[in-house]
Protein backbone atom coordinates (compact mmCIF):
# COMPACT_ATOMS: atom_id res chain seq x y z
CA UNK A 1 0.00 0.00 0.00
CA UNK A 2 3.03 2.45 0.31
CA UNK A 3 4.11 2.04 -3.15
CA UNK A 4 4.85 5.65 -3.06
CA UNK A 5 7.44 5.99 0.17
CA UNK A 6 9.71 8.23 -0.72
CA UNK A 7 12.62 7.86 2.09
CA UNK A 8 13.76 11.08 1.69
CA UNK A 9 10.54 12.29 2.00
CA UNK A 10 10.26 10.37 5.06
CA UNK A 11 13.04 11.61 6.78
CA UNK A 12 12.43 15.26 6.07
CA UNK A 13 9.06 15.15 7.50
CA UNK A 14 9.96 12.36 9.62
CA UNK A 15 7.24 9.80 9.39
CA UNK A 16 7.46 6.29 8.33
CA UNK A 17 5.62 3.79 5.91
CA UNK A 18 3.57 2.92 9.65
CA UNK A 19 2.79 6.84 9.37
CA UNK A 20 2.25 6.72 6.05
CA UNK A 21 -0.53 3.08 6.08
CA UNK A 22 -2.20 5.25 8.58
CA UNK A 23 -2.40 8.47 6.98
CA UNK A 24 -3.83 6.61 3.93
CA UNK A 25 -6.46 4.87 5.88
CA UNK A 26 -7.34 8.43 7.08
CA UNK A 27 -6.15 8.57 10.45
CA UNK A 28 -2.88 9.77 12.59
CA UNK A 29 -0.61 6.91 13.64
CA UNK A 30 -0.13 7.41 17.46
CA UNK A 31 3.69 8.48 17.24
CA UNK A 32 1.79 11.75 14.75
CA UNK A 33 -0.83 12.06 17.32
CA UNK A 34 1.86 12.37 20.58
CA UNK A 35 4.02 14.25 18.25
CA UNK A 36 1.84 16.80 17.29
CA UNK A 37 0.42 17.10 20.59
CA UNK A 38 4.11 17.94 21.96
CA UNK A 39 4.48 20.77 19.74
CA UNK A 40 1.64 22.42 20.80
CA UNK A 41 1.98 21.90 24.56
CA UNK A 42 5.68 23.95 23.54
CA UNK A 43 4.02 26.13 21.39
CA UNK A 44 1.68 27.18 24.39
CA UNK A 45 4.01 27.61 26.72
CA UNK A 46 6.53 29.70 24.66
CA UNK A 47 3.10 31.73 23.75
CA UNK A 48 2.58 32.00 28.19
CA UNK A 49 5.92 33.34 28.48
CA UNK A 50 5.93 36.08 25.62
CA UNK A 51 2.42 36.98 27.22
CA UNK A 52 4.17 37.63 30.29
CA UNK A 53 6.84 39.50 29.49
CA UNK A 54 4.68 41.64 27.40
CA UNK A 55 2.18 42.24 29.92
CA UNK A 56 5.27 43.26 32.60
CA UNK A 57 6.82 45.56 29.86
CA UNK A 58 3.35 47.02 28.94
CA UNK A 59 2.81 47.73 33.11
CA UNK A 60 6.16 49.18 33.37
CA UNK A 61 4.81 51.39 30.02
CA UNK A 62 1.31 52.30 32.10
CA UNK A 63 3.17 53.24 35.26
CA UNK A 64 5.77 55.27 33.76
CA UNK A 65 3.08 57.22 31.65
CA UNK A 66 1.24 57.77 34.54
CA UNK A 67 4.37 59.35 36.24
CA UNK A 68 5.32 61.18 33.53
CA UNK A 69 1.98 62.24 32.74
CA UNK A 70 1.46 63.10 36.77
CA UNK A 71 4.32 65.68 36.51
CA UNK A 72 3.80 67.25 33.29
CA UNK A 73 0.24 68.06 33.96
CA UNK A 74 -1.03 66.78 36.98
CA UNK A 75 -3.71 64.66 38.26
CA UNK A 76 -6.02 64.82 35.04
CA UNK A 77 -4.10 64.08 32.69
CA UNK A 78 -2.70 61.25 34.49
CA UNK A 79 -6.23 59.76 34.92
CA UNK A 80 -6.49 60.16 31.95
CA UNK A 81 -3.46 58.76 30.62
CA UNK A 82 -3.99 55.79 33.21
CA UNK A 83 -7.65 55.16 31.51
CA UNK A 84 -6.41 55.16 27.96
CA UNK A 85 -3.86 52.60 28.93
CA UNK A 86 -5.93 50.47 31.03
CA UNK A 87 -7.90 50.51 27.91
CA UNK A 88 -5.52 49.21 25.73
CA UNK A 89 -4.20 47.00 28.50
CA UNK A 90 -8.02 45.19 28.74
CA UNK A 91 -8.50 45.14 25.09
CA UNK A 92 -5.28 42.94 24.45
CA UNK A 93 -5.64 40.93 27.49
CA UNK A 94 -9.39 40.27 26.21
CA UNK A 95 -7.86 39.15 22.63
CA UNK A 96 -5.26 37.01 24.50
CA UNK A 97 -8.41 34.81 26.65
CA UNK A 98 -10.12 34.56 23.29
CA UNK A 99 -6.80 34.00 21.26
CA UNK A 100 -6.27 30.62 24.79
CA UNK A 101 -10.06 29.78 24.11
CA UNK A 102 -9.53 29.00 20.08
CA UNK A 103 -6.71 27.25 20.55
CA UNK A 104 -6.50 25.35 24.15
CA UNK A 105 -8.23 22.48 22.45
CA UNK A 106 -4.70 20.98 21.15
CA UNK A 107 -3.92 20.40 18.05
CA UNK A 108 -5.76 19.46 14.92
CA UNK A 109 -5.93 15.27 14.74
CA UNK A 110 -8.07 15.23 11.32
CA UNK A 111 -6.17 14.26 8.50
CA UNK A 112 -6.46 15.80 5.14
CA UNK A 113 -5.18 15.05 1.78
CA UNK A 114 -4.47 17.06 -1.32
CA UNK A 115 -3.17 14.89 -4.27
CA UNK A 116 -1.08 17.56 -7.55
CA UNK A 117 1.86 18.88 -8.86
CA UNK A 118 4.50 20.48 -6.83
CA UNK A 119 5.32 24.46 -7.41
CA UNK A 120 8.50 24.91 -5.33
CA UNK A 121 9.25 28.46 -4.69
CA UNK A 122 11.98 29.53 -2.45
CA UNK A 123 11.11 33.40 -1.05
CA UNK A 124 12.70 35.87 0.95
CA UNK A 125 12.56 34.02 4.62
CA UNK A 126 10.78 30.99 3.60
CA UNK A 127 10.22 27.94 1.41
CA UNK A 128 6.96 27.50 0.14
CA UNK A 129 5.31 24.73 -1.71
CA UNK A 130 2.10 24.31 -3.67
CA UNK A 131 0.54 21.19 -4.07
CA UNK A 132 -3.14 21.28 -5.78
CA UNK A 133 -4.76 24.28 -4.06
CA UNK A 134 -3.19 23.90 -0.66
CA UNK A 135 -0.03 25.76 0.35
CA UNK A 136 2.63 24.33 2.47
CA UNK A 137 5.42 26.53 4.06
CA UNK A 138 8.12 24.20 4.89
CA UNK A 139 11.31 23.59 6.28
CA UNK A 140 14.35 23.50 4.18
CA UNK A 141 14.89 20.20 4.29
CA UNK A 142 11.25 19.02 3.44
CA UNK A 143 11.85 21.94 0.39
CA UNK A 144 14.83 19.97 -0.89
CA UNK A 145 13.13 16.90 -0.77
CA UNK A 146 10.57 17.87 -3.12
CA UNK A 147 10.75 17.85 -6.52
CA UNK A 148 9.10 20.73 -8.14
CA UNK A 149 6.84 19.05 -10.91
CA UNK A 150 6.68 16.03 -9.09
CA UNK A 151 3.17 14.48 -8.65
CA UNK A 152 2.35 14.08 -4.67
CA UNK A 153 -0.06 12.97 -2.49
CA UNK A 154 0.47 15.14 0.78
CA UNK A 155 -1.52 14.19 4.55
CA UNK A 156 -1.61 17.08 6.49
CA UNK A 157 -3.13 18.71 9.81
CA UNK A 158 -4.78 22.03 10.38
CA UNK A 159 -2.53 23.81 12.94
CA UNK A 160 -5.28 26.28 14.76
CA UNK A 161 -2.14 27.53 17.01
CA UNK A 162 -0.24 28.91 14.77
CA UNK A 163 -3.26 29.16 11.48
CA UNK A 164 -1.12 26.69 8.98
CA UNK A 165 -0.99 23.37 7.62
CA UNK A 166 1.02 21.18 8.38
CA UNK A 167 2.11 18.31 6.26
CA UNK A 168 2.33 14.72 8.27
CA UNK A 169 3.64 13.08 5.71
CA UNK A 170 3.97 12.50 1.88
CA UNK A 171 3.98 10.42 -1.21
CA UNK A 172 4.93 10.12 -4.77
CA UNK A 173 1.73 9.95 -6.78
CA UNK A 174 1.81 7.46 -9.01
Amino acid sequence: MTSGFDPALAQSLGFDRTDLECNQRGTLSPNQIARLRAEHTGMVGQSHVAAIVMGVFYVGVTIAGVVGAAREGGTVLALQVAGVLIGIGALAGLANVIHYYRTRRGPGLRVYRVEGMARCREESDSFRVDIGSVTFYVAATVYGALCDGQRYRVYYVDQPFVHMLRPVSAEVAL
